[in-house]
């Protein structure tokens, strides 16, 4: 295995691939420092694995010794499989696929980790697009049990089926998309988060509106979630979502603005379980004044995140993004921590009346679930 770019993101993926297919992964990256730091961080997640007694010491020395890094492309050339972790900037990724194509076998597998770009583009210059699939890891990779496995329409089946077992052997549950923008769990995180951030666009007051999706039961609030993606990351990612799905998306200045002052939106905290908003977000956003139904609040945000939710779910479903509510059900529990008692987002939209309002239909009638 290969694994293209030694940052957070590719380190981690590196060290699931040594630990749960027990083979050699080469890890590249431009530069000899880059690539040391990124072994060094690789080895250290499976050093942390044994120290929780998830493997013993002898394993761990051998999956250990199972990671290489290197500056050189032609390193790489014995790879069956390539994943490449790298800046989350088109081009870039493009012109590391090409490289790849230059050195590995015609059968060898490219595979991306992409949260947002479109895989097609990715491949669309390549000889054979038909080896390239895309497999969404969440940070942190070791916890994350979700892998989304994104198909195009060229990706064939022996390159898809390879993806979906490489996940099992990792022992994470895979979940197909086909190849549309955000695929599932941030779509639909990112439906979430702009109407969040358009209230507090608006001038809502800021804590009000970090407490009004409390009822849902996610695992953090959505400024602390906002913080865990990181600011530049959320800024990026909602920017591609409005360009390639239009305003049902929102671009907001003020998260722009957060993310041009390296700030926070919420204080630093080991025991708050709801860590308070950081100061600069009233400095960004305003003082709180505004309310109504450009900046809501409470009940009437909560219900548009719903309604949002609803639609969006319906349109991915609509279009063959995923196939059944089900993959959005298990996507969401695994992804994005929503609570597992609902049974999954769909019947709580159906049970709260969203997917009534927002489509005339429910998740689990005729119209949605007949699909296959």
């Amino acid at each position: 295995m290969g694994v293209a770019g030694a940052g957070l993101m590719a380190s981690q993926i590196a060290a699931q691939l040594a630990l749960g297919l027990q083979v050699p992964v080469v890890m590249r990256d431009l530069d000899a420092e880059t690539a040391a730091k990124g072994l060094a961080a690789a080895r250290d997640v499976i050093a942390q694995a044994a120290v929780r007694g998830q493997l013993d010491e002898a394993t761990a020395t051998a999956v250990a010794g199972n990671l290489s890094a290197t500056a050189d492309l032609q390193d790489l050339a014995g790879c069956d499989l390539v994943l490449e972790a790298v800046p989350e900037v088109l081009a870039i990724k493009k012109s590391v696929f090409a490289e790849l194509e230059s050195v590995l076998a015609e059968d060898a597998l490219l595979v991306t980790n992409t949260s947002s770009l479109a895989v097609t583009k990715m491949a669309e210059e390549l000889a054979h697009p038909e080896r390239v699939v895309g497999l969404h890891f969440f940070n942190p990779v070791a916890k994350m049990p979700l892998v989304e496995v994104i198909h195009t329409e060229a990706t064939d089946e022996t390159t898809l089926a390879t993806g979906l077992e490489v996940v099992r052997k990792l022992r994470k549950f895979a979940v197909r998309s086909a190849d549309a923008p955000g695929f599932i769990v941030n779509r639909l995180l990112f439906r979430v988060l702009g109407a969040v951030l358009a209230s507090v666009d608006a001038d809502a007051d800021p804590a009000e509106v970090d407490a009004s999706l409390d009822p849902l039961g996610l695992p953090m609030r959505p400024f602390a979630l906002l913080d865990l993606v990181g600011l530049a990351v959320a800024d990026h990612v909602g920017t591609v979502l409005v360009e390639e799905l239009g305003d049902r998306f929102h671009a907001s200045p003020g998260l722009s603005a957060m993310a041009e002052k390296n700030a926070q939106f919420t204080e630093r905290s080991k025991t708050a379980v709801h860590p308070p908003v950081s100061p600069t977000v009233a400095e960004v956003f305003g003082t709180g004044t505004a309310g109504g139904a450009e900046a809501p609040v409470g009940e009437a945000l909560l219900e548009k995140v719903q309604d949002g939710l609803a639609e969006e779910i319906a349109l991915m479903l609509e279009a063959g993004v995923v196939e059944r509510p089900e993959q959005v059900d298990l996507a969401l529990i695994l992804g994005a921590g929503f609570p597992r008692h609902r049974g999954g987002v769909t019947p709580y939209l159906d049970a709260s009346g969203a997917s009534q309002r927002a489509t005339g239909h429910t998740f689990h009638g005729e119209k949605f679930t007949s699909r296959g």
